[in-house]
């Protein structure tokens, strides 16, 4: 099981993420697979008795499981509104995908628009050369901006690691994305 430190590793709510690593198979049909907090008021059910979830893919062999409270990036779960209006903190969200082989959608959020007058979205290769810089940012409460591995000349770039840099205001975050090719 990895804690993931949510002043390392932030998330839009703020909480820390956890990811439980399987080495094998799940071989016992009355086990139970899940998190719950102190009180067992509040709790998230992956696998109980013999079935999963309907949303669950199986356990199997070297699988892990993440509890995060990033909003799923795809159609089909409800979500409570009253938490995604206003992010818990200015950030940048997260990528996907990532890697990637043609475009990944970079996510940031700012919590406090009237304090945040200047925001910034650079990517840098690994040698720390700007590649990209995204001028004319939204400054809403939730954004996003989509790289499709080119440089500020249009050129496409080497497939590699690259870095994203976000700075809004007194925030400054970095980011590591691979492109694939």
């Amino acid at each position: 099981m990895i804690l993931y430190d949510p002043a390392y590793y932030p998330t839009p709510t703020g909480d820390g993420e956890i990811v439980v690593q399987y080495l094998v198979s799940m071989q016992q049909a009355y086990s139970t697979l899940g998190i719950e907090n102190f009180s067992e008021t509040i709790g998230i059910q992956y696998y109980f008795d013999g079935s999963y979830h309907e949303w669950a893919a199986l356990v199997t062999d070297s699988f892990a499981l993440k509890y995060t409270t990033y909003l799923p990036n795809y159609p089909g779960i409800q979500e409570h509104s009253e938490l995604g209006n206003v992010p818990a903190r200015t950030m940048l969200s997260n990528l996907y995908p990532n890697p990637f082989y043609q475009k990944t959608v970079i996510r940031y959020q700012i919590a406090d628009i009237e304090e945040t007058k200047h925001i910034s979205l650079k990517i840098y290769d690994a040698a720390g050369r700007l590649v990209k810089q995204f001028n004319n940012l939204t400054i809403q409460p939730f954004n996003q901006v989509v790289w499709d591995g080119h440089d500020n000349l249009g050129r496409a770039v080497s497939a590699g690691v690259y870095f994203v840099q976000f700075t809004a205001g007194d925030s400054k975050q970095i980011e590591k994305t691979i492109l694939l090719k």
